[in-house]
């Protein structure tokens, strides 16, 4: 059934590019019975990037507010919370399933966590610096090479200290392969100073096959 579906979902991605994956995402508890496993489960936990990716995230001074976009029913956002509870913490997936699971398991927890059912190609409802640091944990793959810019500015305009992505980089162009891997450096050095711009190897990553070779996590730190 998978193999079906990863069939019917290139197809589609030839024709509507990343539009196809907005609607995949939209409605993949429609698609797939086992649509929860590592999307929503707690696998997730165990991927070694996590660690590593929050610390980046919580070990800056003067944060208070992060938004992550892409954020499934929270998984990142609760852990971050646990660290800090103080932390006010925003995430938007496009899945409303996912959102309400999320809402679900922080509903008697004292979590400073919001959750909103959105596109995060479309963040014109946030304001210029209203968030210290935006991220993303493999949400931009899904960003075809024509948007991909346009979606990084976004995130950048929004965020006041820092623009922290964990994906798939290649130093080579943009290319496609069931996902998209994105040049972020040379994207990124199209409206930023290259200065900006350090890109770190995952750590502790257990992860195998394109992420092995291609996961990395940038940060785009913005000047004083």
């Amino acid at each position: 059934m998978r193999i079906i579906l990863r069939q019917i979902k290139r197809f589609f991605d030839f024709l509507l590019g990343d539009l196809s994956d907005q609607i995949f995402w939209k409605y993949i508890h429609l698609l797939r019975k086992d649509w929860k496993d590592g999307y929503l489960d707690n696998d997730c936990l165990k991927q070694g990037h996590r660690d590593f990716l929050i610390d980046l995230i919580t070990r800056n001074e003067n944060i208070i507010k992060i938004l992550e976009l892409g954020c499934g029913d929270g998984i990142n956002l609760r852990k971050i919370a646990k660290i800090n509870p103080s932390f006010e913490l925003v995430g938007v997936d496009i899945n409303k399933f996912a959102i309400e699971t999320g809402k679900s398991k922080i509903k008697n927890q004292n979590f400073g966590i919001e959750l909103i059912i959105g596109n995060f190609k479309n963040l014109n409802k946030f304001k210029d610096n209203q968030f210290d640091i935006v991220f993303s944990d493999a949400a931009l793959m899904y960003v075809d090479d024509k948007n991909i810019i346009r979606v990084l500015k976004e995130a950048f305009r929004i965020s006041k200290a820092k623009l922290i992505i964990c994906e798939q980089h290649t130093d080579k162009s943009s290319f496609y392969n069931d996902k998209w891997i994105h040049n972020y450096k040379k994207n990124l050095e199209t409206f930023v100073d290259a200065k900006m711009v350090e890109t770190h190897d995952i750590k502790n990553s257990n992860r195998t096959g394109d992420w092995a070779e291609f996961g990395k996590i940038i940060e785009v730190k913005k000047y004083n």
